[in-house]
């Protein structure tokens, strides 16, 4: 494909001007787009002689070329004449001929494992020695960064592309199709496409949650070794974190062709309110990938970083990170290099996947309507009103209506009939009011918490791509009374964040909380909290548990995260198996819980008299549901089992339907 065929898909527009100019971002549609200029349609343009970085997309948001730009023309209420100076290299390079990648079967590992004791991860190296990337792996995209001289750049794949889509695809030939080739056959294949798989990473797989969210994918949910939640693609069915594992494969495979050299380190970013289940994961699925995690870093925090990169300056901030599958509202507290996380919290299960659920699922009422005939969609009818929910979604983040068109999506009387509805700000606006109703009580309740007012913050940071949308930025500024921060980009700024935190000798001091409490089921099935939910890491506590009665051999204590009452409504991370009682012992077990710095566990247990050292394992695949019968019936204060969230207009729509998507 030409350079022209190419740019003629450009239809979206990012200029990131020069500090001179403001250093603001600015984001608008594009037309008359040329191999040397564009024009950007813009109420308020920026002046004649500015210059600075832009970032043409496609309807999809695939980045089509990037490199720098100077404005000469300017026309309020129009828009910019923008004269493109130079292109940056992956803008000239032709895309690679395949996409097909499939990342080596990681080694087998015991079933049983000592608890988790936090390695020495460089094995003596010192930091300087340790080159390092960072990662962002999201839920609708991953990229990544390298930090070269205190300056970030986001690194390309070998199809030239500043993101990577997160999402695998499974080939007649058995192969995996990894990122935009993936993407590709989504419409196609979607039944052999895995998409939105971050949200279900190292989640215990419940039937309930499954039937839950099998209405969100196309691709049959199962449950895998561990308890863990897989998919299920034709022949061949993968855990969460082997979709994990392939992305960072090729993210680690693009790096080394980028930069030509060996890449074994990384800094991996995740979601501030990932439990410790979703953290060990990311970790193990990185292993798996050739890569050494030298720290797992909150999302939010890596913003911050990239935010408050070489500031000096005492000041709060809120970071919102609201992107394609979760959303992070993180308090901190900055101090020239000193980052500080004051308290977080989130949601798994709400970004921009759920608002492009609920648009599909409006673009097909109104199609039904027009032809006065129901629909039960295939699967490929499914992928394919996603699809255009999604190209309309990011439309209307910068002009106020939008066509849907998708021939011959159906066949009504025998006749095949296009979909073709005009969508506007406002009915996006209504469709996502829900989600953004969630977005600020979790703002709230954080804050809240910490007893803070939105008077007391010096600066609200907006990352995640959802933030693009005007209503979210317009809640933001309503609560906050000020308009938040838009110098960043907001699909770059936790990659490069990440990046900085990687560079040996920067000096950054990041002090973390952790996310959700720590706890054991008691009788009753009750939670006992051991390690409340934004203490500071790193903590070590010692807790004294009695012996069961009859004093046996082996004490099997169900450890949980979350925050309900009833311990088997939070997320199971195993069992703490203590064996080693000597004969005749008197008295409890000192159980001590340990959280390092990324608020990783670790365990060790004794006699609470005399102090014998006793054996702790960890056991995820022991039955917890024998394990806790012999806790009885839950007699806690009534609760919401499941966090109150609504289902998608999607998953509600297709229900009746499920057992296309093999549930």
């Amino acid at each position: 494909m030409s350079r022209e065929d190419r740019l003629a898909g450009a239809v979206r527009v990012t200029l990131a001007l020069d500090e001179g100019a403001g250093g603001d971002l600015v984001t608008g549609s594009v037309r008359d787009v040329s191999s040397s200029a564009f024009f950007l349609e813009q109420e308020e343009p920026p002046a004649v002689g500015v210059e600075g970085r832009f970032e043409l997309m496609d309807a999809s948001g695939i980045v089509l070329e990037t490199g720098t730009f100077r404005v000469v023309l300017s026309q309020p209420g129009l828009g910019a004449g923008v004269e493109i100076l130079h292109l940056s290299a992956h803008s000239l390079r032709p895309p690679a001929p395949s996409g097909v990648f499939e990342a080596p079967e990681p080694p087998e590992e015991p079933a049983q494992a000592q608890a988790v004791r936090v390695p020495t991860l460089l094995h003596g190296k010192d930091l300087a020695d340790v080159f390092a990337i960072g990662i962002d792996l999201g839920t609708s995209n991953t990229c990544a960064a390298v930090d070269e001289d205190g300056k970030g750049r986001l690194l390309v794949t070998r199809q030239g592309e500043r993101k990577m889509p997160s999402m695998l695809s499974l080939l007649d030939d058995g192969k995996l199709a990894v990122g935009s080739a993936a993407a590709r056959r989504g419409v196609l294949y979607p039944e052999r496409t895995v998409y939105g798989s971050k949200r279900l990473l190292g989640c215990s797989y419940e039937p309930e949650l499954a039937r839950e969210m099998q209405g969100h994918f196309a691709y049959p949910l199962v449950e895998m070794k561990g308890r863990v939640f897989g998919a299920a693609l034709a022949s061949r069915r993968l855990s969460m974190e082997d979709v994990a594992r392939h992305l960072l494969a090729a993210v680690r495979a693009n790096a080394e062709a980028e930069l030509g050299r060996t890449v074994e380190y990384a800094v991996i970013t995740v979601p501030a309110h990932f439990g410790e289940a979703q953290r060990a994961a990311v970790r193990s699925a990185a292993r798996g990938a050739g890569l050494t995690v030298l720290r797992l870093l909150a999302e939010p925090t890596a913003a911050a970083i990239a935010y408050g990169h070489e500031r000096d300056e005492h000041a709060r901030l809120v970071v919102f990170d609201l992107g394609g599958g979760t959303f992070d509202l993180t308090l901190l507290d900055v101090s020239r290099k000193r980052f500080e996380v004051v308290a977080t919290g989130g949601d798994l299960f709400l970004g921009g996947l759920d608002l492009d659920d609920s648009v599909a699922a409006f673009l097909l009422e109104r199609f039904q309507r027009d032809v006065r005939s129901p629909i039960e969609p295939t699967p490929q009818q499914v992928a394919r009103l996603r699809e255009v929910a999604e190209e309309c979604k990011l439309s209307l983040s910068v002009q106020p209506k939008t066509s849907a068109h998708l021939p011959h999506f159906a066949e009504v009387n025998g006749r095949p009939v296009d979909l073709s509805e005009t969508i506007s700000r406002e009915d996006l606006e209504i469709l996502a009011a829900p989600l953004l109703d969630r977005m600020m009580t979790i703002t709230a309740e954080v804050l809240e918490g910490q007893g803070v007012s939105p008077r007391d913050i010096d600066h609200v940071v907006l990352v995640g791509g959802m933030t693009r949308m005007p209503a979210v930025q317009a809640r933001v500024e309503a609560y906050f009374g000020r308009r938040p921060s838009l110098r960043m980009h907001p699909d770059e700024a936790v990659a490069l964040g990440a990046a900085r935190a990687a560079r040996a000798g920067r000096g950054h001091q990041l002090v973390d909380v952790l996310p959700l409490s720590i706890g054991v089921a008691t009788p009753g099935r009750r939670f006992l909290r051991l390690l409340a939910r934004n203490t500071q890491v790193p903590v070590s506590r010692e807790f004294v548990l009695p012996r069961s009665e009859g004093a046996p051999e082996e004490e099997v204590v169900p450890l949980f995260q979350g925050e309900r009452p009833d311990a088997t409504a939070n997320e199971y991370l195993g069992s703490l198996v203590i064996t080693g009682m000597p004969e005749g012992a008197q008295g409890g077990i000192a159980l001590t819980l340990k959280l390092d710095a990324e608020s990783v566990l670790s365990a060790s247990a004794s006699m609470a008299e005399g102090g014998a050292a006793l054996t702790l394992s960890l056991e995820r695949e022991r039955p917890v549901d024998v394990i806790l019968a012999a806790l009885g019936d839950y007699d806690g204060p009534d609760f919401e089992r499941h966090v109150a969230r609504p289902r998608s207009g999607l998953a509600l729509l297709f229900d009746r339907f499920r057992a296309l998507f093999g549930g």
